[in-house]
């Protein structure tokens, strides 16, 4: 028997207007960069384990994702995230909820860190078009993980 764990990733991003309809739904599988993986092996097996990934970032840059990355090409905006868990013990998600007013630069990069600022970057996707910058809207991006 043959065992591996595998983390894919999918994230999902989009704009409620006044009525809650989404707006500029778009999604794409991530990438888990290398220090994303550190993280995750840190977190296991390290007596100094890593602050958790609550912040999810969004930004500009639309360079394909290397794994050698450690930060995102043009970072705009980080809230924290709240995180979810399914019951199957197999997937999470974390969201977060950009206010109004806060969206400056086109989006379509998003990632995970574990801080507010700076910190490790668990993960990146890139879109394959950028969602307008629409200030007077509230914006959500979400991004699940699952266990394979």
């Amino acid at each position: 028997m043959k065992d591996s764990l595998k983390i894919v990733g999918t994230a999902i991003g989009w704009y409620t207007d006044e009525d809650g309809n989404k707006l500029h739904y778009t999604e794409k599988k991530n990438a888990i960069v290398t220090v994303g993986f550190d993280f995750v092996r840190r977190a296991i097996a390290d007596s100094s384990r890593p602050s958790v990934m609550k912040y999810v970032a969004i930004g500009a840059g639309s360079s394909a994702t290397s794994v050698s990355m450690t930060e995102m090409e043009d970072e705009g905006n980080r809230v924290e995230g709240t995180w979810e868990f399914a019951e199957d013990g197999k997937s999470f998600t974390i969201t977060a909820v950009f206010p109004r007013n806060s969206i400056t630069k086109p989006i379509q990069e998003a990632a995970v860190f574990n801080s507010d600022v700076g910190g490790i970057m668990f993960d990146r996707a890139v879109y394959a078009e950028a969602i307008p910058a629409l200030p007077n809207l509230e914006f959500t991006q979400t991004i699940k993980f699952e266990l394979a």
